[in-house]
């Protein structure tokens, strides 16, 4: 199913990420009045509509940044709605002999938190790497919005491994699937 909503703390979080790295008037000059005022004031934990969630993709895209800052600003965005509870969960989880492998597992379950469509499939490659492919996610043909999802992936897979690498594998711009290849130590 095509998504039509995103959650709004992605959202916040991604213009959090863009504040804090000083791009956000220029970002926001980017954005027509009606969506900038809706993101203005949009709360966490609400649903937005889509075309508000594209028109921000677009404001990010529109800054042309590098691939490696698209994932550095995905890894601020991570670690943003992370926070330090998942931290200190997963400081916990690894004493308890938890991997990246039980994120991994509930990955389906956590995308449902953040879209109300689309689909996320997992497979093991190896037993410290996955392929992660997302399908029927109209957001990935932003480049912005692919690789600042690697990075934001990055973010919530460290805290259960020493180091996590994640990229973009394969992008498929007829049906908008992407494929992430997941590596840790």
């Amino acid at each position: 199913m095509t998504p039509k909503h995103i959650r709004s703390t992605v959202i916040i979080s991604s213009r959090a990420a863009l504040e804090a790295e000083g791009r956000f008037a220029a970002y926001e000059s980017h954005l027509a009045a009606a969506p900038r005022e809706t993101l203005r004031s949009a709360i966490a934990g609400t649903w937005l509509t889509f075309d508000v969630a594209v028109a921000h993709y677009s404001a990010c895209e529109a800054l042309a940044l590098a691939t490696s800052d698209q994932a550095y600003m995905g890894r601020k965005t991570g670690t943003r709605v992370n926070g330090t509870l998942l931290g200190t969960i997963a400081r916990l989880a690894r004493s308890a002999g938890v991997t990246p492998w039980t994120l991994i597992d509930q990955l389906p379950r956590f995308w449902s938190r953040g879209f109300d469509g689309g689909e996320i499939q997992p497979e093991r490659l190896g037993p410290k790497e996955a392929r992660i492919t997302i399908l029927e996610q109209p957001l990935m043909r932003f480049e912005y919005f692919r690789h600042g999802l690697a990075g934001t992936a990055e973010s919530q897979l460290t805290p259960f491994c020493s180091r996590a690498y994640v990229r973009v594998e394969r992008f498929n711009a007829q049906t908008m699937a992407t494929s992430y290849r997941y590596q840790w130590a």
